[in-house]
């Protein structure tokens, strides 16, 4: 391990840089942010899993609220069992005509034959607890009932977990026959999913949320909600007219009564032309990450989500990421993939609606998940058509290039008053500041370096993070630099980097030093305390007064403390 000396250098700022892209966005960050869709099925065994290893790996990936029993898992699950529903009683088919096996369609494949997994509430709270985290519970709409939902909220509130926001089902938009089916006529269950038209949800969501506000009068509620699409048919594209419906005796909307939408706006690869021919290509990555964010802004910015009745309505993201065929995976949790996750965390927040953003997926899923299962399971090379290359990552609960990024994001989108600084095509950064801390995060998936002024009147900590776009756990090759900046300088966001930066002397590196998770080696820690030690050295130096940039008026005094090449560093804050 070697560092590079300690220099003093003046940064001046040519005419040739790029025009700096400024926006007028302030908003709140909402309490609990940064979220993951939390499949409960990613665990083997809930009863059997090391609860405080995966509550601290959900911490360090920035799972400041978790979305429980998780996506499509919501749809069929039953919280007494801690499992999916089950196709089979003692080794035989049960009837077709019983609740809830009278589904004209299989139970997704992979959600079949997860059972024995012990997924109780009992065994959830721990991990819940410790995590210390907010969960949003996804009620099951599809194959259960509203009694026996209310009953499951009101025993995981007395289990101590909170129960401030529930999400009305999961996706029921799609034209499945599981949930477009007529509803059961059966007078026990009292009421057991089936909504042939979007009408029917928004009947029954507004029916759910009265009950459960009864209940529960300070929970916001949540409607599945849906951007139309051309192609998409009448029932998506009918889906959020329904719930701005006025019906009923008291003449009131679904949304209306409630106090929020879902949204899950995912691109795909396929969208993007991205096939595994691009792996390694780094200008072919940058112009993903450019066409990707150009896609997000397309389905967030639609005209459909700005009626009068949605205005002043909250707005969840509660899925997103980048989907990927299974047989040809190219981003895979790379680097750029995972920097493209966390500019979709960053351009949520351009949306004052915008209350939450669960990236999926917690655990359960190579290619997306925050931190690898129990197994530690990560993306097996064959995948990407690199078998010579590794991909995966041994080591239960390690986190992933997704995890490690969004955890940063995650320290820094704490409740506070957020200010856009720059808004690029590839790129986004905030500064977001409270009572405790003043921070910027800023993140840039493309192919250009992109600059932003820093805010006066404060001398800034940056650790920057630069990698190989194509890049996976095990190849991390980062460089990784700790400066002192002015206020008023100019600070790069280099071309595949995340950047963070904080007014609160150097509190970045000491928390980065002293994590112990693992995406990394552990000689990362080491190796930014080193950095750190070297910064409180050049505090006492005297800091040059800013210098004028050439032609754009900009000050540029820069103290650089240290740059290098760390491979295997854990980039890591504890919290």
């Amino acid at each position: 391990m070697k560092l590079s000396r300690l220099c003093l250098g003046i940064f001046f700022v040519g005419l040739s840089l790029q025009d700096i892209a400024t926006a007028s966005v302030t908003r709140t960050v909402p309490n609990n942010y940064s979220c993951y869709n939390t499949n409960v099925v990613g665990i083997d065994d809930w009863s059997a899993v090391d609860i405080s290893s995966f509550a601290q790996a959900a911490q360090f990936a920035g799972g400041q609220s978790l979305r429980l029993p998780g996506g499509d898992t919501g749809n069929y699950w039953d919280w007494d069992r801690g499992e999916v529903v089950n196709w089979f009683s003692n080794g035989e088919v049960r009837p077709l005509n019983k609740f809830p096996y009278f589904l004209p369609q299989a139970i997704p494949n992979s959600l079949n034959f997860k059972n024995g997994i012990n997924a109780t509430l009992e065994n959830v709270a721990p991990f819940i607890t410790e995590a210390n985290a907010d969960p949003i519970w996804v009620m099951n709409m599809n194959t259960s009932y509203l009694e026996k939902e209310l009953r499951h909220l009101e025993e995981a509130a007395a289990l101590g977990m909170s129960v401030n926001r529930i999400e009305l089902g999961n996706e029921l938009y799609f034209s499945l026959p599981n949930y477009t089916r007529p509803e059961s006529k059966s007078a026990n269950p009292k009421r057991v999913g089936g909504f042939p038209t979007p009408e029917d949800y928004a009947a029954t969501a507004k029916e759910w949320t009265l009950a459960i506000k009864d209940v529960f009068p300070d929970a916001d509620i949540a409607l599945t909600g849906v951007v139309p699409e051309e192609s998409a048919g009448p029932r998506i594209n009918g889906w959020l007219s329904a719930l701005q419906e006025k019906t009923g005796e008291d003449n009131r909307s679904a949304i209306e009564v409630a106090d929020a939408i879902t949204l899950h706006p995912y691109y795909s690869t396929s969208d993007l032309g991205v096939t595994q021919t691009d792996i390694g290509d780094r200008a072919r990555a940058g112009q993903i990450a450019r066409d990707g964010l150009s896609e997000l802004r397309s389905i967030v910015n639609d005209t459909a989500l700005q009626t009068p009745e949605l205005q002043n309505k909250q707005i969840w993201i509660t899925e997103h990421n980048v989907l990927e065929n299974g047989n040809d995976i190219a981003l895979g949790n790379s680097w750029v993939h995972a920097l493209m996750v966390d500019v979709q965390t960053h351009e949520f927040l351009k949306d004052e609606r915008t209350a939450v953003s669960c990236a999926h997926v917690l655990t359960g899923s190579a290619q997306w998940q925050g931190i690898t299962n129990e197994d530690g399971v990560g993306i097996d090379g064959e995948l990407r058509g690199i078998e010579d290359r590794p991909v995966g990552r041994d080591g239960a609960f390690s986190q992933t290039a997704i995890g490690f990024v969004l955890g940063q994001t995650a320290d820094v989108f704490t409740e506070g008053e957020a200010s856009l600084l720059y808004s690029g095509d590839a790129s986004n950064v905030w500064r977001v500041q409270n009572e405790e801390s003043d921070t910027i995060s800023g993140v840039n998936a493309g192919d250009i370096d992109e600059f932003v002024e820093l805010p006066e009147g404060e001398i800034w900590e940056v650790l920057t993070y630069v990698g190989d776009p194509w890049s996976t756990p095990e190849e991390f090759d980062l460089d990784i630099s700790l400066e002192l900046l002015t206020g008023g300088s100019l600070l790069t966001i280099p071309a595949f980097s995340k950047v963070v930066a904080s007014a609160n002397g150097s509190d970045l590196a000491l928390q980065a030093a002293d994590s112990s998770n693992s995406l990394f080696a552990a000689a990362r820690g080491a190796d930014i305390a080193e950095l750190s030690q070297n910064q409180q050295i050049a505090n006492s130096e005297q800091i040059p007064e800013p210098a004028t940039g050439a032609g754009l008026g900009l000050s540029a005094a820069a103290l650089i403390l240290s740059r290098r090449k760390a491979k295997g560093m854990k980039p890591r804050f504890s919290r």
